[in-house]
């Protein structure tokens, strides 16, 4: 009718010339701008990039790439979340994907829609609107001194053994253990200072310069891990220990030695 026509006029006129958003661009899919976010991240570690990664191309592409962004609508999330709790975790397996899995997917097409909206592609980010699903963590029982006792006498002589026995007297996170240096230890005020950690998903090396760290190392995982641990005596005798014989490597070794730190 005359009176729709009219309502939608108004609707186009204040959305698109008073508010300023840009024309729709109705070929664009909820795929396309998935990848293109996801390589316009900068200065997320590797790991995170790699479970976005997976996030979108095993579970949100195969669900709602097809949709067209602007038709994007709060039932096709809804209706793709439900779908993915009955999706096999893998091809032969039985086992359904974790409430963990489909909560980080959906946080992942949150984030993606939301910069639409910031761009000026979309008026609101239709995700939001879905509810998360719940997730119930399992419950975690620690080793007990008797069992990390029985540990420790196992692994003695082990040349991982002061990663070990640090890593049961400091509490240190894996990749802050593997991201040690010998200049990070401080022997003498009993500190260990937490400055880099290993990163899951670097590469070592790179084309122009093979067998290079690149990538392999890059700051904790926040402003506050960045920290000075205290170095309890049992750590400090395993990391002299360590040490002496990462001496004694290098001596034998040579002119072969690499002394990455």
């Amino acid at each position: 009718s005359q009176a729709e026509v009219n309502e939608k006029r108004v609707e186009f006129l204040k959305k698109y010339l008073y508010d300023g958003l840009p024309l729709e661009d109705g070929r664009l899919t909820v795929g396309a701008h998935l990848r293109e976010w996801l390589a316009s991240r900068d200065g997320i570690r590797p790991s995170t990039a790699a479970c976005y990664r997976v996030a979108i191309e095993k579970h949100l592409i195969p669900e709602l790439g097809h949709v067209k962004l602007a038709k994007l609508a709060p039932r096709d999330v809804r209706a793709a979340l439900i779908r993915l709790k009955d999706k096999p975790a893998t091809k032969r397996g039985t086992k359904k994907l974790s409430p963990r899995t489909i909560q980080l997917a959906r946080s992942v097409l949150r984030a993606a829609i939301e910069q639409a909206v910031k761009d000026g592609d979309l008026a609101r980010n239709v995700v939001a609107l879905v509810e998360s699903p719940r997730v119930e963590r399992e419950p975690v029982t620690p080793l007990t001194p008797e069992q990390v006792e029985t540990f420790l006498e196992g692994v003695e002589g082990d040349p991982l053994e002061a990663l070990y026995v640090v890593a049961f007297s400091t509490g240190l996170r894996q990749g802050e253990l593997l991201g040690l240096r010998w200049q990070d230890i401080d022997f003498e005020a009993r500190e260990i200072r937490v400055i880099q950690a290993r990163l899951r998903g670097g590469r070592v090396g790179t084309a122009e310069k093979p067998g290079s760290k690149e990538g392999l190392f890059g700051p904790p995982k926040s402003r506050s891990s960045r920290r000075a641990v205290t170095m309890p005596d049992m750590a400090a005798m395993a990391l002299w220990r360590h040490q002496a014989t990462h001496r004694e490597k290098k001596k034998i070794a040579g002119d072969d030695w690499r002394e990455y730190g």
